[in-house]
């Protein structure tokens, strides 16, 4: 496993491709993912893994065809 790191969060959804494709061109064969869990919860309960940036799954589902592995980090906070 050789990974690089990519924040979904911190990314604009139209760069996730490109950002994945750049990695793993430097030989990267996984990609590391913080989810910071406030950025996804809004209000305690409310949760929001769909829209913009935070739709998750589209990262992962880009990353596959990319032919990469994901390794999600769920539970960090996002500092702004």
């Amino acid at each position: 496993m050789i990974s690089g790191e990519i924040h979904p969060a911190r990314v604009p959804k139209e760069y996730w491709r490109h950002r994945i494709q750049m990695a793993k061109a430097m030989g990267c064969n996984t990609i590391a993912a913080y989810i910071f869990w406030n950025y996804h919860e809004s209000s305690p309960g409310k949760f929001d893994f769909k829209t913009a940036n935070r739709d998750i799954s589209s990262f992962i589902k880009i990353a596959q065809d990319e032919g990469m592995w994901v390794l999600l980090r769920p539970g960090s906070v996002c500092l702004r």
